[in-house]
Order: C-alpha cells, then sequence, then structure tokens
C-alpha cells in the first residue's frame, strides 16, 4: 500500500508568493562522510582483524551476516552520531549511505538489527577478548613505516575521565562509592605520541596489582611478538605502583616511570626511620670459596624499598687504574755527514779540540762548529 503524504500546511508566503513543502523527497541521508571513514576501515582491515579472534557457532549456508560486517556496522554508527546501543541499528539498518559503506545498493536488503548485534555482542568468552585485545595491538604495530628504537606507554584509567557511568544492568557494572554511581572503569592504553594502543573493560574498582601485572604482561609480550628489540618505557600514576609491577618490569627489562601513592610511606618518611628500617634487618651470611652469600628473610617487608634504593643509587663500582700509553720508540740519531756512524766504538770524542761533537735530533738540530779537518769516511779496524 502506498504511503499519502500530506503537505505541510501553515507557511508563509515569501514575497507575494505562496511557499508549500510537500515529504516526497525520499531516503535523503545527511552522513554522506561515512563513506570516507568506509574506506579509511577497508584500508586498515579493522573489523577483519577483530573478526579473526571471534569463533562464530552459526551455520556458514543460513549466515546472511557476517561477524565482520556486523562489527563494521556497528563501528559506523559509533561513528555516524554516537550510536553505540544495539537498539538503534533496527532504525538506521535500512539507511543508504550506511547500506553503500557495507557494499550493499540502497534498498537491496537491510543490516543487521539490534538482535544480531546484541548476541555478537555476549557471544566472545575470556579467550575470544584477549585475541581482540591482541589484534588491536597488532593494528598498532602496523601504524608505523618503520620500527621504533623506544616507545613510551601511557596508562589511564583509574582518574575521573575515565569512569563511565551506566544506566541499565549491563554486565560488569559496579556501583563506586567515590563517583555515587553504577558504571565501568577501562584500562586504556595510550602511546607517548597519543595512538591508541589497547584498551580493557573492567569495573568500576581500583585493581589490584596481580591483575595490573598480568594485563601489562599481556601487553608487553604481544607489542615484543612485532617488535622483539624494542625499548618500553611504562607510565603511570600512583595506582599503578604495585610490587607486583615493579618485580614485572625488571624482569621483562623495562623501564617505568610511576607515582608514589599519596599515602605511600615512602613519601613522607624521614631520613632516620628509612635508616632504622634498613639497618633492623635480619640476615644469615654464609662465606663460601668465590663469594658470600646473603641470606635475607623470606618475609622481609623492606624488599621492595631495597630494590627501589638500589636502582636508585649509581653504580660506585671501583676505577682500575689507568695504564699509562706506550711511548714510542726514540727516534735514531742523526748525525753530520762527515761524522762517525752511532756504532762504531772508535767515534770522535767531544774532549778532542777541533771536532765538532754528533748530537741526537730531538725536534731542532743544533750546530756545531766545523772542524777544521774532515775525519776520513772510512776507517780499518778488525
Amino acid at each position: 500500500m502506498r504511503e499519502i503524504r500530506l503537505p505541510l500546511p501553515g507557511l508563509s508566503p515569501v514575497n507575494g508568493k505562496a511557499s508549500s513543502a510537500r515529504f516526497n523527497g525520499g531516503a535523503l541521508p545527511s552522513n554522506a562522510g561515512l563513506l570516507t571513514l568506509r574506506a579509511v576501515e577497508r584500508r586498515l582491515d579493522v573489523a577483519g582483524r577483530l573478526a579473526t579472534g571471534i569463533d562464530d557457532p552459526r551455520d556458514p549456508t543460513r549466515t546472511l551476516h557476517s561477524v565482520a560486517n556486523i562489527l563494521r556496522f556497528h563501528m559506523l554508527l559509533i561513528a555516524a552520531g554516537g550510536y553505540e546501543d544495539g537498539i538503534d541499528a533496527n532504525a538506521l539498518r535500512g539507511d543508504p549511505v550506511l547500506e553503500l559503506a557495507l557494499e550493499r545498493l540502497p534498498g537491496e536488503r537491510d543490516l543487521s538489527s539490534q538482535s544480531t548485534i546484541s548476541r555478537l555482542e555476549n557471544l566472545p568468552d575470556r579467550r575470544m577478548l584477549l585475541r581482540l585485545a591482541r589484534a588491536m595491538v597488532g593494528l598498532y604495530c602496523a601504524s608505523f613505516s618503520q620500527v621504533p628504537k623506544r616507545i613510551t606507554l601511557d596508562i589511564a584509567g583509574l582518574e575521573g575521565d575515565t569512569f563511565d557511568a551506566v544506566h541499565g544492568c549491563q554486565q560488569l557494572r559496579l556501583f563506586n562509592a567515590h563517583y555515587d554511581d553504577y558504571g565501568f572503569q577501562p584500562i586504556v592504553v595510550f602511546d607517548g605520541a597519543g595512538r591508541f594502543v589497547t584498551a580493557v573493560l573492567r569495573p568500576a574498582k581500583r585493581p589490584n596489582g596481580r591483575e595490573i601485572a598480568a594485563h601489562r604482561r599481556r601487553l608487553i609480550r604481544a607489542i615484543r611478538s612485532h617488535w622483539p628489540r624494542v625499548e618500553i618505557v611504562l607510565r603511570g600514576d600512583s595506582h599503578y605502583c604495585a610490587p607486583e609491577v615493579l618485580d614485572l618490569c625488571r624482569a621483562q627489562d623495562v623501564d617505568f616511570v610511576l607515582g608514589l601513592p599519596p599515602r605511600s610511606p615512602w613519601r613522607h618518611a624521614q631520613f632516620d626511620t628509612l635508616r632504622l628500617r634498613l639497618i633492623k634487618i635480619a640476615a644469615r651470611v654464609v662465606e663460601l670459596k668465590t663469594r658470600i652469600t646473603i641470606h635475607l628473610p623470606t618475609a622481609c617487608s623492606a624488599a621492595p624499598l631495597m630494590r627501589l634504593l638500589l636502582e636508585r643509587l649509581p653504580r660506585m663500582a671501583p676505577r682500575a687504574a689507568p695504564r699509562k700509553p706506550k711511548q714510542p720508540p726514540d727516534p735514531p740519531p742523526q748525525l753530520w755527514p762527515c761524522g762517525p756512524k752511532p756504532h762504531d766504538p772508535r767515534q770522535l770524542s767531544d774532549e778532542r779540540p777541533g771536532h765538532g761533537a754528533w748530537r741526537p735530533a730531538t725536534g731542532l738540530v743544533c750546530a756545531a762548529p766545523r772542524p777544521t779537518f774532515s775525519p776520513p769516511l772510512t776507517q780499518t779496524g778488525p
């Protein structure tokens, strides 16, 4: 049945001419810029990389929308106007520009619905989510034209700007007393230049050191699978300064710049307090043939403090005595053309009157009085 669209009445005339408006313009989308985003996404293949980490349990012979197309449609919905909820797909699944962006002709077949997107959002398990995170790291590494020598990873996720309030019964939501609301508090990682690396969706609570260390370990392993020799610098606020994170950075050879918590005993402790705390540590000293071993107690509470101080102090290794440079051999002495050879035992002496003395040349040649007679050039001897 054809829908009848009546004109819009009540418009005022313009310059004595009547004006009328009718709803017969057809489908006129206002988001044609999505075609440019589609070209960028097709070049990077973001949806295709993410789709490889999701196991599709559906029957391929009865599947109308692939996982890559569902992800691509959802990403374009978010880019079009912030339609992050799946319910918006029911109203925009017939948009002509979205259909062209997904390589379909307008009016040919509608895109995926809200129920299809919701099933895909609830499909990934823990292992699939880890594969998706590794795919994001792969996208980040592929954005470089050449392998960098050093990268800086800035971790954000426990500040106020990352708190995401929810307005429903979503999974992983948690009440946070500081913000007085339910929501998420994801961990987002960027590099020093502002490039997005990866993200983790988690409840709105402060993670412990074990959780942070596990996430950092997977991130470092994924980056070094692409760049084995890259130097990594980890930066974060005081929430990430946990003993597990410091041990991980030392084990993985990662430099770190982490803040100290405001209530940390190391921040406001006096020198005398630290000195007494370090001195009063029991230990067992064992002397071996080639070395001396010091066994500290297993439950040593000052172990992180000792490691922190030893890492901050410069190495005071004794300097070796400087070696004296080898002096070049003395040049052979230069004689007057008429004088005897230096190895001749019967050479002329300076004490003989009237004879000139030969002197070795040490820079400038000193002139001697010329003799009144020339000594013989050859001499007989044994």
